[in-house]
């Protein structure tokens, strides 16, 4: 087994994308074995460093300690030091996270912030060898995707590993020979977290089989990612032929894509991005669809509609109420703008109506319009809807409209009505109102454009 050195240490880390010897590093440093190693091979290798260190408020005691050795590693280096104190198990249990969820969380997210803030370049933790293994046994014991088999990587984003090429026992080897000091987390020892058990369990019998455990992990890592890579761009071509993007929502349609052998995987290389999870997914491959039924995540929504699955962001709630004071001119409105027309009738007149043109009695018509996205208990008389067997305009709800007219949920959000007064007189796009309809009576009109922006 090598000995840990400076050498070993550059060779790694000049294998990592966009790495140089100019670059500023903030190191997070706990005090442990595996953190303090790692800055003193930095330091060694002349490094530009920075040390920071997050004091979770999970020890009694030895919290405060451990704070105090990493604040004093720092001086005896003549390094910057970075540090904050968080109640952990508040954090936790206000936002319904573990302890070990919410401490990754609260540190990667400070970090974060003191990087940005520092000017560093890059933030290192002290993952290793046996980390990277351990990380993907438990996903592969809790279920997960090639993805979840790619185990730690040596940079992601602005997060590097410098040690990710070493052994735990590496590491305590240099620590021992280099007469170094560091501080013993206690929870280290305790079967309570699931890492512990494969740590002081799982992997030591592991390697009693295959001594070259650690590094046939790293190797199978590789190959899981490449395999990975390889499913995506095959995913993303299938997606591509299948998915269309309308203003409202990007559209999948259902039928093809759960026939497909590798359903759950193409829906997780379209959806994972926007935060839907494992179980969400697999429901969407797996069961009969409902539709109207929707599944949500913190920023987006997928909803099952008829053929079709259709992807939005949260509908943006618009309150606003435009008003039309003139009856001629332009006004916009969300995805496109309406034009508005006032002409005396005669007989030669081309009164040719379409989804976007209507034709209205201008003289039935009271200004100012109103111009709102419909709501819930809206109604209108829609042109051509008489009551049975009379001559009275039926009434009809907007809702029940959009639904006959099979319009998509993210569509009906987006519809607008034009409103005379209390009356709908024209649901736009869609229907305009028998009450305002051009008759052999009228004597001026009114014609509405609906056009692209």
């Amino acid at each position: 087994m090598d000995k840990l050195s400076t050498h070993q240490l550059h060779k790694f880390l000049h294998t990592l994308p966009g790495f140089t010897q100019q670059a500023r590093i903030l190191l997070a440093v706990s005090g442990g074995v595996d953190s303090v190693v790692m800055t003193y091979l930095l330091a060694s290798a002349n490094y530009t460093i920075g040390i920071a260190h997050v004091n979770f408020q999970l020890r009694d005691g030895d919290a405060e300690k451990d704070e105090a050795f990493v604040k004093n590693l720092a001086t005896s280096l003549n390094v910057p030091f970075f540090t904050t104190s968080v109640d952990t198990k508040k954090y936790a249990s206000a936002n319904k996270l573990s302890i070990e969820e919410a401490a990754r969380n609260i540190r990667y997210q400070w970090l974060e912030e003191i990087r940005i803030q520092n000017s560093y370049d890059f933030i290192a933790t002290a993952h290793h060898l046996n980390d990277h293994a351990e990380t993907m046994l438990m996903h592969l014991t809790s279920g997960t995707g090639l993805q979840g088999m790619h185990g730690i990587r040596a940079r992601n984003g602005n997060i590097i590993r410098p040690l990710l090429f070493a052994t735990r026992e590496q590491i305590e080897t240099y620590a021992s020979e280099h007469q170094l000091t560091f501080c013993t987390d206690v929870t280290n020892n305790s079967d309570v977290y699931l890492r512990n058990a494969f740590r002081k369990q799982v992997i030591p019998f592991l390697q009693q089989t295959n001594p070259s455990f650690l590094q046939t992990m790293a190797t199978n890592a590789q190959h899981f990612r490449e395999a990975h890579l390889l499913a995506d761009e095959r995913a993303v071509m299938l997606l591509h032929k299948w998915l269309k993007t309308t203003p409202t929502a990007i559209s999948l349609p259902i039928k093809p894509i759960t026939n497909h052998p590798a359903a759950s995987t193409l829906l997780h290389t379209w959806l994972a991005p926007f935060g839907f999870t494992h179980a969400q997914i697999t429901e969407l491959a797996t069961q009969q669809h409902v539709s109207g039924k929707q599944f949500l995540t913190n920023t987006h929504r997928l909803i099952v509609d008829r053929k079709h699955f259709l992807l939005t962001s949260y509908p943006q709630v618009n309150a606003n109420i435009q008003i039309i004071e003139n009856p001629s001119g332009s006004y916009h409105i969300k995805n496109g703008k309406l034009k508005i027309e006032k002409m005396a009738m005669h007989p030669n007149i081309n009164l040719q109506a379409s989804n976007n043109i209507a034709y209205f009695d201008a003289d039935k018509i009271e200004f100012p319009l109103t111009l709102r996205v419909w709501q819930k208990g809206d109604y209108m008389y829609p042109l051509g809807l008489f009551k049975k067997g009379k001559t009275k305009p039926g009434k009809k709800k907007i809702s029940d409209i959009l639904t006959d007219a099979r319009i998509a949920i993210p569509e009906k959000e987006n519809t607008f009505v034009l409103c005379s007064g209390e009356y709908i007189l024209w649901l736009i796009g869609i229907r305009s109102d028998e009450r305002f309809r051009v008759s052999n009576n009228t004597t001026n009109v009114l014609k509405i454009s609906m056009l692209p922006d």
